[in-house]
């Protein structure tokens, strides 16, 4: 039998409230996505872009470009 320790509920900072709803906000920005005539995939999340060369690539780009995109409003 295994026993869970309880979780401790810790007040958050103004500042983690604030990274919380940066965070919030970057994920909820859908990605646009264009096909190029040379068979690539332009990848845009708000005026962020990147290009991938299948489809299969748009999902790990799409999460490369949230994650730059929380780095640089911190």
């Amino acid at each position: 039998m295994t026993t869970s320790q309880p979780f401790t509920v810790t007040a958050m900072t103004q500042r983690d409230r604030l990274n919380s709803l940066i965070e919030s906000a970057a994920t909820s920005v859908q990605p646009t996505l264009e096909n190029l005539s040379d068979g690539c995939v332009r990848v845009c999340i708000g005026e962020t872009c990147g290009t991938v060369s299948s489809h299969h690539l748009v999902e790990p780009k799409v999460n490369q470009l949230r994650a730059l995109a929380f780095k640089t409003r911190q």
